[in-house]
Parts: structure tokens; sequence; C-alpha cells
């Protein structure tokens, strides 16, 4: 079985423009091409799992956002980091789907592809939904402080849930998990 680093896109990976419409925005945090760096050389598949309510909103097209996504990896290729696939929830919240993080969906989805051991892999983002999806599927958590992070860490603390592991960026997450570095806080 494999492991995987299972990212969020907006607010962890990319700036939060609100609806991404158009991917000559996308703008990387600093520490991203590293950290992706240090997580595929340590044998982790990435894979980016998004809700993307701005399709059942109105507010871009299936589309724009297959070019957001292209372009992406584009980039992101071009800086020698290999995506191995990105999954998005097109639905609104009120929807109830079943592919909206915190629901587990297309994690099982990427499960199935690519053989993968949920025990192994870590669910890392900005938002308490894909710190409760981690835990719904048995992997590891790991909160980021960009984006929508300290605001949605209150939220967390609030509700009791506690990640596995709390970092200003991505780049400390990366080296959390390959064991470089302890000092990692909640």
């Amino acid at each position: 079985m494999n492991k995987a680093i299972f990212l969020d896109r907006d607010g962890t990976l990319i700036y939060d423009w609100g609806y991404l419409r158009d991917w000559r925005k996308i703008k990387f945090y600093r520490s991203v091409i590293p950290a992706l760096k240090i997580l595929e050389q340590s044998g982790f598949r990435l894979i980016i799992i998004t809700n993307q309510s701005g399709l059942a909103r109105g507010l871009l097209t299936v589309n724009q956002l297959h070019q957001i996504h292209r372009r992406l990896i584009q980039l992101l290729r071009n800086k020698g980091v290999k995506i191995s696939a990105i999954y998005y929830c097109p639905h609104h919240p009120e929807e109830n789907c079943r592919c909206r993080k915190p629901k587990t969906l297309l994690y099982q989805k990427a499960r199935r592809r690519f053989q993968l051991d949920f025990s192994r892999s870590y669910v890392i983002g900005e938002k308490v939904s894909d710190i409760q999806a981690g835990k719904n599927i048995g992997a590891k958590t790991g909160l980021v402080l960009t984006g929508q992070g300290r605001k949605e860490r209150k939220i967390l603390l609030a509700q009791g849930i506690k990640p596995d592991l709390v970092a200003g960026n991505l780049l400390s997450v990366a080296k959390w998990i390959i064991g470089k570095n302890k000092a990692l806080y909640f």
C-alpha cells in the first residue's frame, strides 16, 4: 500500500482569493515548493482535494476550473513537483453531497485508484473540514496557519478537535512529517 499527502488547495498551497476564476492569479505560498519536494522525495504521493462550491454558485465554469488545475499542475511540474491527482467537490455546502470535505468520497476514490494506506497518509489544510476529513479516514492531520488557518484553529479548539500538528506553513509540516522538526504546537 502507498502513502499520500492529501492537500487542500486554496489557503494551503496557493493564496485564497475567494473563488479563484483565473489561472493567472495562482500564487503559491513561499514554503510550498520546497515542502512538496521534501514530501515527494520521501515517497509520498501528492494529491489535492478541494471543495469548489464556486461551480454550484455559478461563479466559475468547469472549463475555468480545469484550466486552473492544468496550470497549477504545470507550474508545479516546472518546479520539479508531481501532483498525482486533483479531486474536487463542485457542490454547494447545502447540497449535503458525499464528496464535500469533511466527507470522504473523494479520499476513497483516491485510495482505490492509488492503493493508498490511510494510516500512513496525512491530510493537510487550513480549515476545520480538512482536519475532520483526515480524522474521518484515519489519517494523520496537519493544520497550516496560512490562509484562514489562524481563524480556523480557534474553531478547532472550541470544538475540541486536535490536529496531529499545527504549523505556520507547509514547509514546517513537511519537516515534521519526515522527522526533522519536533517543535510544533497546538
